[in-house]
């Protein structure tokens, strides 16, 4: 233990924090707890943790602020959000202060474990498909936060949707490369907008669009080929949708 890698987790909740450093310490990671944001410089600064894990909202201020402290020294250590904040503004403020992603705690440990790994691997997510200008259509703001800052971290170019009826009018007003359609949305459903866009003539007829979705790949088997190429489960994963696209952009090339 005495060389496993050093993560600091800022979190105001005492609850929450007992929590992570459970689930870090089965990991065999070291830990350490700041409550707020002067806390946390001060060990950061004075103990050099291979990671920082924050929640955005803080005792006295914000993760925002904190990661574009810690961003200003070229020895601090990544910053990444766990966090229950719902704003899909935050994605773009988090791209500005230079964090290293986001993990909505209502997804649980395993995503931020998982992600944990490939940070400390040296495997932050590199897709092949760059520069993609991307409509993602879901009517759960924090889904859409994920996507949009996985999207745009990773070079894309995100366009949100919140539901079924905006997507369509945005894949008719202007072209996309991709789209990630949520199956279910409560106005109309993700198919229904897929064939309405697949059939409208726009500039978007012809994208590719994947469903973005919880269902298991038995239960999307049933879902039409002509409306989707594919689909990408939910929670959003950066690298599953280099994957994925990579292989659906070549598909339709050939």
């Amino acid at each position: 233990m005495k060389d496993s890698p050093l993560i600091l987790v800022v979190e105001a909740s005492p609850t929450q924090a007992v929590r992570l450093e459970f689930h870090l310490g089965k990991k065999g990671y070291r830990t350490m707890v700041a409550a707020g944001a002067a806390q946390a410089l001060e060990t950061a600064r004075a103990h050099r943790p291979d990671l920082i894990v924050a929640e955005i909202f803080l005792q006295d201020g914000d993760g925002f602020s904190l990661c574009r402290e810690l961003t200003g020294d070229p020895e601090s250590a990544p910053v990444l959000f766990f966090t229950s904040q719902d704003d899909p503004d935050s994605t773009a403020r988090g791209a500005s202060c230079g964090a290293a992603g986001f993990v909505a705690k209502r997804d649980g440990s395993l995503p931020l474990l998982e992600r944990i790994g490939e940070i400390l691997a040296g495997r932050a997510p590199q897709t092949c498909a760059q520069g993609l200008l991307v409509l993602v259509a879901d009517d759960n703001k924090v889904n859409l936060m994920l996507a949009e800052w996985a999207l745009t971290h990773a070079g894309h170019a995100a366009t949100i949707a919140c539901c079924g009826e905006e997507a369509i009018a945005q894949a008719q007003a202007r072209h996309f490369d991709l789209i990630l359609m949520d199956v279910e949305m409560p106005d109309i459903s993700g198919v229904e907008a897929a064939r309405r866009i697949r059939g409208g003539g726009g500039p978007s007829a012809g994208t590719p669009i994947l469903a973005l979705t919880g269902h298991t790949s038995e239960e999307l088997g049933s879902l039409s080929d002509d409306v989707f190429d594919g689909y990408i489960p939910k929670p959003f994963e950066l690298t599953e949708f280099d994957r994925i696209v990579d292989k659906t952009l070549v598909k339709r090339r050939s």
